[in-house]
């Protein structure tokens, strides 16, 4: 069977979920700057507090494709998924940032005004998607 928009939606939703995740976590309760220089308002409370919301979701996620008989991810498996997740979208985002700090610019385009342009809502998922793909062969899914 192809589960291959079940987990498109998977990867693309996670991202926006830990995004969100690490966002209100580091504004809330964030105190150890992640990555000054870079980006200055993320966390490592914000990072660790995103994963944790990832891996609730992933959970969540394969408990409504269970139920369709479309699981592939299991709650072991879904710890590694939701690292992956974070670390990946956090290394595109910082990856982002340190471009535009580089060439001294404020957001990478103006195609999505007040989101930091179209490179800032897809930098995670460039890195993301393939590891994600990767992880799913080593665990034989």
């Amino acid at each position: 069977m192809n589960y291959g928009a079940t987990t498109s939606v998977l990867v693309l939703t996670s991202v926006w979920i830990y995004d969100a995740g690490a966002y209100f976590v580091g504004l809330n309760i964030g105190k150890h700057k992640l990555s000054p220089n870079y980006s200055p308002k993320k966390s490592i409370e914000g990072l660790i507090g995103g994963i944790i919301l990832t891996y609730l979701y992933i959970i969540i996620f394969e408990y409504i494709r269970k139920s369709f008989n479309l699981n592939l991810i299991n709650p072991f498996q879904a710890i590694f998924f939701a690292i992956l997740v974070g670390l990946i979208d956090t290394i595109g985002d910082l990856t982002e940032s340190s471009l535009k700090r580089t060439y001294n610019l404020k957001d990478s385009g103006e195609t999505l005004p007040g989101h930091g342009g179209m490179y800032d809502r897809i930098d995670g998922l460039l890195y993301l998607t393939p590891s994600f793909y990767f992880l799913m062969k080593i665990f034989g899914i």
